[in-house]
């Protein structure tokens, strides 16, 4: 993983981490956790990153945790939970569609017009 002061996305880089826990790299996976630690003490890191890291990782109160966090910053990434397929195994979870509700989405779709 490149050091904190060569990170130049941490988009790029949570969504690395997440593909890395998905496909069982756990130990990158973490690692990516920890650029992203670093980083933060240099300039701001989404937290939507970290909660992307840990969805894949499957630490679910984690992810929330850092959810929560990013519906408190109005972090511009929360329009990607109610939409994005990385998230549906979360839509059942109470805490989950509480944020989503709290962050001023719907859980049903609106009508057109």
């Amino acid at each position: 993983m490149q050091g904190a002061s060569a990170v130049k996305n941490s988009k790029t880089i949570a969504l690395r981490g997440y593909i890395y826990a998905k496909v069982g790299k756990s130990k990158e996976a973490h690692e990516v956790l920890s650029t992203l630690e670093a980083v933060s003490h240099e300039r701001y890191v989404p937290p939507y990153a970290t909660a992307l890291v840990h969805a894949g990782l499957g630490q679910h109160d984690s992810a929330l945790d850092w959810l929560e966090r990013a519906c408190d910053a109005h972090d511009v990434h929360w329009v990607f939970p109610p939409v994005d397929p990385k998230w549906d195994r979360f839509r059942d979870d109470v805490r989950f569609t509480d944020l989503l509700r709290r962050c001023g989405f719907t859980t049903k779709a609106l009508p057109a017009g």
